[in-house]
């Protein structure tokens, strides 16, 4: 998880013992990793104006490459094929850099927003999608590198929701986008870009994570809660109360646990909890510096991939799976 006041990012295992802390370029504002763990992909802010992409050995936190950016990090996914890197920037206009693997060079620019929120992948990766504030949500083809469509997801061009960091569903069949200022969860139909359907949450909710069994965990940042919602019946399962300002929140690759990053307020410490999903309960908590940002967790849902070779046997691949024993679960 990321500490961009300190420009670093500190390493948990599964337990959310801390294992290490790396030193990065920038204020850090999202992160991925390749698919077997062993290197991260950071996106930082470097000012207001300006970004930074860096991939790091997660071993020793040694920079493999650093490139600068026009614009601030709002978002990273990296493609199936391994080989090729979305950056999510903001800008005038914010857009979709999309970058080689290699050497972090961009192959295309993709325009889009002044104020994207974020990035989403269908599970083939053959599809993305990038929620924009005040409330527009623009499909992009990751293949031919170009927008295909932009549809507004609110009245008033979208001012009515206030739109924040938004998740698709297991199935790809929507995009859910958190609306601050109705406190609505939006289905948004994932082909034509058009609400089919919603969820009162509350207002102020600012970010979601959807997982399998058609449950998620939505961010509620100003009311410092956190809630577990059943996206099935529309309603609100259980409402968690967490330390000032949770601001981020990631899955396990089976989604029974949800890792939320609290940031603190006025200068209070933050704090890194791991919720179990289905009991609408904190199970573990660590303490974190002020303005503690984004987290991530490996595995997560998506490029999952761990190798273990057994005395006498061929080496083994999983892929997003959780309980694998005798494999550590570290959580960024």
């Amino acid at each position: 998880m990321a500490l961009p006041r300190d420009h670093s990012i500190l390493l948990f295992d599964g337990a959310l013992h801390p294992t290490g802390r790396l030193t990065v370029p920038g204020e850090p504002t999202a992160l991925e990793s390749t698919g077997d763990g062993m290197s991260l992909l950071v996106g930082a802010a470097d000012g207001a104006r300006l970004g930074r992409l860096a991939w790091l050995g997660r071993a020793d936190g040694a920079r493999v490459l650093d490139v600068a950016l026009p614009g601030p990090v709002r978002d990273l996914r990296l493609h199936n094929d391994g080989n090729t890197l979305f950056v999510l920037t903001a800008g005038h206009p914010g857009g979709v850099s999309v970058r080689g693997t290699t050497a972090l060079d961009q192959q295309r620019w993709i325009p889009v927003c002044e104020a994207p929120q974020s990035l989403a992948f269908t599970r083939e990766g053959d599809q993305g999608y990038v929620t924009c504030a005040p409330g527009s949500v623009a499909e992009v083809d990751p293949t031919l590198e170009y927008l295909v469509q932009r549809a507004f997801v609110a009245a008033d061009s979208g001012r009515a929701c206030g739109a924040g960091h938004s998740a698709l569903s297991p199935n790809n069949t929507f995009l859910y986008i958190p609306c601050a200022r109705t406190g609505r969860l939006l289905y948004v139909d994932r082909v034509t870009l058009k609400p089919w359907d919603s969820t009162d949450v509350g207002v102020g909710i600012s970010a979601v994570a959807a997982g399998p069994g058609a449950m998620a965990v939505v961010l509620q940042a100003d009311s410092d809660r956190a809630v577990i919602v059943d996206l099935a019946r529309r309603a609100r399962r259980a409402i968690i109360a967490t330390p000032p300002d949770p601001v981020a929140v990631a899955l396990s690759a089976g989604g029974a646990r949800a890792y939320v990053t609290c940031a603190g307020r006025a200068g209070a410490a933050g704090a890194l909890l791991e919720l179990d999903v289905r009991r609408g309960a904190v199970v573990a908590r660590a303490p974190l510096a002020p303005g503690a940002s984004t987290v991530y967790a490996w595995p997560g849902q998506y490029n999952s991939r761990m190798h273990w070779r057994a005395s006498g046997r061929k080496s083994l691949t999983t892929e997003g799976t959780e309980g694998v024993p005798k494999v550590p679960r570290p959580l960024r």
